[in-house]
């Protein structure tokens, strides 16, 4: 009985603890679907919040597109316009204001605004109705831009300077800069150009300046003659280059030769035949056995030695005696056109002997005989005793014996 009612009373336990676990399980279920609907309301405000600030941004953005804005681009230059009728109809021209700058406002919408540049922007003053040589204040003028409007153009107004045209003529001063070798070497005075003059024409205020127009050319190393075109510029009395539109040339460019020359020492030779005068001593000298020349670079180096006569018979005369005067004459030396001594020497003076040449008469050779017999033969000389007499006794005279003998030969 204990038994059962123990068995009982667990089982009432256990339900119980189960009713409790089912009780805290759906407040759980319960307790999420209520988070998940508060969260949905939540992420809606969100959205709704985010949309509102988009459309907000969107309607400022497009308001300031389609309203008025405005922007000023600095540092416009100013060109100058009419300066050829100013010139034709009263011979005038303009000195200055080639160099101003104005400051333009645009106005419209913003990307038409920003769309535009300094570069865009053709700001000018028409000079053609100047009628007088003085300072004149010309109104500056902006040609309109598509799509937008120009408020200001400051400063509205620049000084312009006109004055009388007049021409003059000034000399062209050549400037090559090169480098050369030691053995090579420009005469600057032979230096050339192909025009020695230049008309310039311009406002007489500015005309006065100008002293010369100078040609520069940078050849580098030179090693032979050469010509260089080149730009000319104009510069006043202390060589100052003068930049001004205004002032004209009635040649802008011109040609330059430059003359190289080569200095070189050549030999000073003479020729002869030698059969003509092998029967005779011959002694010649030259007052110089070389020359320095210049001139062109391929005349010069083509030149080695100058023969200045070619010695014959006829240049040498006979005195009564029979003997050969000497040959002496100055000599002019013979050079290529173009090509020159150093030293200006024209001419080399030459001195020449010739004597004949002492000949020793012939000798003659000893005859040989050989003998018939192959035994030599000896020949005894005979001797002659004199008599001496009793008295009066003379020495007599003693004649040498000659003793010949065969000259012995072998046979071979």
């Amino acid at each position: 009985m204990a038994l059962e009612n123990n068995r009982y009373e667990t089982d009432n336990l256990t339900e119980a603890i189960s009713d409790d676990v089912d009780t805290e399980t759906e407040k759980s279920e319960r307790n999420k679907k209520n988070d998940n609907a508060k969260g949905g309301k939540h992420n809606i405000l969100i959205l709704i919040f985010s949309f509102v600030i988009a459309m907000s941004v969107w309607l400022y953005v497009m308001s300031m597109e389609d309203g008025e804005y405005e922007k000023t681009i600095n540092l416009v230059p100013v060109q100058i316009v009419g300066a050829t009728e100013l010139e034709y109809s009263n011979n005038m021209s303009v000195i200055s204001g080639y160099d101003n700058t104005v400051n333009v406002t645009l106005k419209g919408k913003r990307t038409d605004v920003n769309k535009y540049t300094v570069n865009d922007i053709y700001a000018y003053v028409d000079v053609s109705k100047i009628d007088s040589a003085d300072r004149q204040m010309l109104t500056v003028s902006v040609e309109a831009l598509p799509d937008v409007s120009i408020t200001v153009i400051s400063p509205t107004a620049i000084a312009v300077y006109a004055d009388v045209i007049d021409t003059k003529d000034v000399p062209v001063v050549v400037k090559p800069y090169y480098t050369i070798d030691g053995a090579y070497f420009v005469d600057t005075d032979k230096i050339t150009k192909s025009i020695d003059f230049v008309e310039v024409t311009g406002p007489v205020s500015v005309l006065q300046n100008v002293e010369c127009a100078v040609a520069e050319s940078n050849i580098g190393k030179l090693t032979g003659s050469v010509k260089s075109t080149t730009s000319i510029y104009l510069v006043d009395k202390k060589g100052t280059k003068i930049q001004n539109p205004y002032l004209k040339t009635d040649a802008d460019m011109v040609e330059i030769t430059i003359p190289v020359y080569l200095r070189k020492y050549i030999k000073l030779t003479y020729e002869y035949d030698e059969k003509v005068f092998e029967d005779y001593n011959l002694d010649i000298s030259l007052e110089f056995d070389s020359v320095c020349i210049i001139g062109e670079v391929l005349k010069v180096s083509s030149i080695d030695e100058i023969c200045v006569l070619t010695l014959t018979r006829s240049h040498f005369k006979e005195d009564q005696n029979g003997n050969y005067l000497p040959f002496e004459k100055s000599l002019d030396l013979k050079l290529p056109d173009g090509v020159k001594t150093e030293d200006d020497i024209s001419s080399v003076y030459i001195r020449a002997e010739i004597t004949k040449r002492k000949t020793d008469p012939p000798v003659n050779e000893p005859t040989v005989t050989t003998p018939a017999t192959s035994e030599p033969s000896v020949t005894t000389p005979s001797v002659t005793e004199p008599v001496t007499p009793a008295s009066n006794v003379t020495e007599p005279a003693v004649t040498d014996a000659v003793i010949s003998a065969p000259v012995e030969t072998q046979s071979p």
